[in-house]
């Protein structure tokens, strides 16, 4: 029962994380997005929200 939790539990963050990172790979391309500087920030944003989904501290996983 262990396994299969510990399967369910990746499998929804994968499933989490491609989400974030589809929708944040399309928002620059809608937005126009031009500067560097900004691209480099939205960028590191996106990184920090995947990897805090990893650690549970966005969606914690009582939630589902």
């Amino acid at each position: 029962m262990t396994a299969e939790l510990s399967l369910h539990n990746l499998a929804v963050w994968a499933a989490q994380v491609f989400v974030i990172t589809l929708i944040g790979a399309l928002l620059p391309v809608v937005f126009r997005m031009r500067h560097s500087r900004s691209k480099l920030l939205y960028n590191r944003l996106l990184l920090v929200t995947a990897l805090l989904l990893a650690g549970g501290l966005l969606l914690p996983t009582y939630l589902y």
